[in-house]
């Protein structure tokens, strides 16, 4: 079911420049009642083995059918400032029992609860784009964490029947990679940016489907052919496009064989070195995303040293070091294609 909703009290406020500062905070907290006493829309969608309820639409996402019993919930509605004598505070978090608060400038407040529920007290001003990339990145995070998953930042791909992550720091070449290998025959994009993990009843490590869409940076879109549109930046500050996927992306789970953890050197060909032992660990740990918002101790249902070491005995799990630049990077490709070939997954 969809209800469409117009608020005209955004552009109104949007428009008003001129306005002293204390007009401004009345006039803001008028704005923000009227959005939530308006009727809210419901759109469902499918995600990391999840079904949403959501209050806002998702063109690029594949829709679900209907159901009075999702597994989560998004919806506008006020969220404090602060939690009550909250067990961790962060920079732009806190973090209280089942509780998570995330703090955005210029954008809003997301409350995460339970894992299966996401209220969204959204600043008149911030646009809509802002408001998905925070709601599907960091606010999606604290979810999965909650509900007990291991987050790889990285992306993934179906190569044949297993999944590959390419993982590594912002800027590392993630999604370039993952977009390089998804149109390859035989190969689908399974996630962007964030890899949720789970250990089947069988005990195999698999990945969860994400998006069917991916982020890119002006050079990688150039370098696939994909036309570039400034409509489709992520944020109006920030050049990097939102690409749909859904041409291409696979939305069941997949069992995870590879792991590529990807950086930058300054000189040299392009190599990939195996990691075994307790350096095997202690790299994957690294790359978890969202990291700091976990509890700490051994009590925690978020002990992720314990389940990273229950998915590693199954996972090969490699360093990939080359210059930076795109000129290096059909170099990289074909080292990788060849490495993958040798452990029989290409």
């Amino acid at each position: 079911m969809k209800i469409a909703i117009y608020n005209p009290f955004v552009p109104v406020f949007n428009n008003l420049i001129d306005i002293f500062p204390i007009q401004k905070l009345f006039l803001y907290l008028f704005l923000t009642t009227q959005q939530r006493q308006m009727p809210q829309a419901s759109y469902f969608y499918k995600a990391f083995g999840l079904v949403f309820k959501s209050c806002i639409e998702h063109p690029e996402f594949i829709v679900e059918a209907s159901t009075d019993r999702p597994d989560c919930t998004i919806n506008f509605g006020e969220v404090p400032v602060t939690l009550t004598n909250p067990d961790k505070i962060g920079g732009v978090y806190q973090n209280k029992g089942n509780q998570f608060l995330l703090k955005v400038e210029n954008v809003g407040r997301y409350l995460i609860e339970n894992g299966n529920t996401i209220t969204i007290d959204k600043m008149p001003a911030a646009t809509t784009r802002e408001t998905i990339i925070f709601l599907w990145a960091s606010a999606m995070a604290a979810l999965l964490h909650q509900r007990g998953l291991l987050i790889v930042h990285g992306s993934t791909v179906k190569i044949g029947e297993s999944a590959v992550i390419f993982s590594g720091r912002s800027g590392s070449g993630k999604s370039t990679m993952a977009s390089a290998f998804s149109s390859l025959d035989n190969s689908l994009m399974v996630s962007d940016d964030i890899s949720a993990i789970r250990i089947n009843e069988t005990g195999v490590p698999v990945v969860l489907p994400g998006y069917p869409m991916m982020k890119l940076w002006r050079d990688s879109s150039d370098k696939f052919g994909i036309e570039w549109d400034k409509t489709r930046y992520i944020r109006e500050n920030v050049k990097k496009m939102i690409v749909n996927t859904r041409d291409r992306f696979y939305d069941q789970e997949v069992g995870l064989r590879q792991v590529y953890l990807l950086s930058y050197k300054n000189s040299g060909n392009a190599e990939i070195n195996e990691v075994t032992g307790y350096k095997k660990l202690e790299l994957l740990t690294g790359k978890i995303f969202r990291k700091n918002y976990l509890k700490k101790g051994k009590t925690s249902p978020f002990d992720i040293f314990d389940k990273a070491s229950k998915i590693l005995p199954s996972v090969r799990l490699c360093t990939v070091d080359r210059q930076h630049g795109m000129s290096f990077f059909d170099e990289t490709i074909e080292l990788i294609k060849n490495d993958l070939s040798q452990s029989k997954i290409l």
